[in-house]
């Protein structure tokens, strides 16, 4: 038998071990119904509601993104699970779950194609240091895997530390990440287009203030693409949720 033969056995059964060892201690169970063995059963994700935003939401802050999709509303409790999880109890596996929805949602993308790069969202370095992993990048990095695309996780950097957005409103949140980026590699955003990838979006003003960043370096267009999309807490009028996903897609 040879050497790379028995190498690559060896790792198929380490790794089959260690997947058991892991399950063994840290049991996953579904985060919608406790199913046991997996983060978010079938039956579970097929009823993670969709997002339909309202073009109201949008006409304040996309000068620089050509369009902007969510796969689902962070407004419901599950979505809502899933982005918490694998951001604040550092459970990575379920950025896969993040970037399968993703997946699917590039084909309503109209610019898409295989020469389109990928950005993941960066974290201040303080705040990486803090966490341990962008959560962005994670998902990110699954999707390029996914679907066979390009990505550049060292194109952009975030140059200022930012507060949180969450009691922030949409003028606050504007001016939070107000030259908070900078482009550290040009060359590879210039005349390409780009998708800036994050795991939600609630005004967009990040998407937007990195958009105009990427732009500004010659890209050509820029795209946002999210799991989830929330809505302000003071917004009356809360996001449909619908069932079909062309129905979740606005394009300035």
């Amino acid at each position: 038998m040879s050497g790379s033969l028995t190498g690559h056995i060896g790792n198929r059964v380490f790794n089959t071990i260690s997947a058991a060892l892991l399950d063994i201690f840290f049991p996953r169970f579904c985060l919608g119904c406790n199913m046991y063995g997996v983060w978010v059963c079938d039956a579970c994700r097929q009823k993670l509601p969709r997002y339909m935003p309202r073009p109201l939401y949008f006409v304040n802050y996309t000068a620089h993104l050509s369009a902007i999709r969510a796969a689902y509303s962070y407004d419901h409790w599950l979505t809502r699970s899933i982005v918490h999880t694998c951001k604040y109890q550092g459970i990575r596996d379920l950025a896969a779950i993040m970037a399968s929805a993703l997946a699917h949602e590039l084909s309503y993308i109209p610019t898409y194609d295989q020469e389109c790069l990928l950005i993941p969202v960066p974290l201040h370095e303080s705040k990486l240091r803090e966490r341990g992993f962008n959560q962005a990048e994670l998902i990110a990095t699954r999707l390029a895997g996914m679907i066979g695309a390009q990505i550049n996780t060292n194109a952009v950097a975030r140059v200022r530390s930012t507060r949180t957005q969450v009691t922030l409103n949409r003028k606050q949140r504007k001016e939070n990440v107000r030259q908070a980026f900078a482009c550290v590699d040009p060359l590879s955003v210039a005349g390409r287009k780009i998708i800036l990838i994050d795991d939600i979006s609630t005004t967009g003003s990040t998407l937007s203030e990195l958009a105009g960043i990427v732009r500004s370096s010659g890209a050509v267009e820029v795209s946002g693409l999210v799991f989830a999309h929330g809505t302000l807490p003071n917004v009356k009028d809360r996001a449909l949720l619908v069932d079909h996903p062309t129905e979740s897609f606005y394009y300035s």
